[in-house]
């Protein structure tokens, strides 16, 4: 029931990063675009649609193992600290293998990967990250501010942080998951949203969240 209460506070906090993310996307798409040698860009073949994702620039999906890898470094988990389903199956190698876009020929008869992603695979994205982000605000409040090794710039216990500790919680997030600094829309959409949680670890794990479920740390 708690991480299911911080799941559905941090979607106020996700709808918030989602509006930064558009505004940005709209921003880079509204440029002219013009073929070379063409003065009005209305060249047939600047129009073309091509089959190849990669030759139009559209963004690749991060499969299951280069996912993995990013949130264990991001926020120094081990592989069996990251989600273990009822503490006995590994969420991505068992549980959401198939929609997270690898495939296990031996036990699922699946000889074949899923060439995009489903509407399962944002499912399974969003229960390894409430896991991951749990498990890492747990481990650092056991630890203590003093200790704690990524939720550091507030005490997880203590009384509500200032809008400076929030900001630098959450640009440290930033940078471990998505190696960039956030915007100051993107820090703004999470300090306006930081009434919406009981606790400090809520916030903390709601701040995580919402950052590792950013296009950004899906695609690339």
């Amino acid at each position: 029931m708690k991480n299911l209460a911080i799941l559905l506070l941090t979607a106020v906090l996700g709808s918030g990063l989602a509006s930064c993310t558009k505004q940005k996307f709209k921003n880079a798409s509204s440029s002219p675009s013009h073929a070379p040698g063409s003065k009005d860009g209305n060249d047939p073949a600047a129009n073309k649609t091509p089959d190849d994702p990669k030759e139009e620039g559209m963004l690749v999906w991060k499969r299951y193992r280069a996912f993995e890898k990013g949130l264990m470094a991001g926020l120094e988990l081990s592989k069996d600290q990251l989600c273990q389903e009822i503490e006995t199956f590994n969420c991505i190698d068992k549980v959401h293998l198939t929609v997270l876009g690898g495939n296990d020929p031996f036990e699922n008869g699946q000889h074949e990967r899923a060439e995009r992603p489903s509407v399962l695979t944002a499912v399974a994205v969003s229960r390894v990250l409430m896991a991951a982000c749990s498990q890492r605000a747990d481990l650092d409040l056991q630890a203590g501010s003093a200790g704690a090794s990524v939720f550091k710039h507030f005490d997880l216990g203590a009384a509500a942080p200032t809008d400076a500790q929030i900001q630098a919680q959450a640009t440290e997030l930033f940078q471990r998951l998505l190696a960039r600094d956030p915007s100051t829309e993107e820090l703004s959409a999470i300090v306006d949203a930081k009434g919406n949680f009981a606790s400090n670890r809520g916030l903390a794990v709601g701040i995580c969240y919402a950052v590792g479920t950013h296009v950004e740390n899906i695609f690339i």
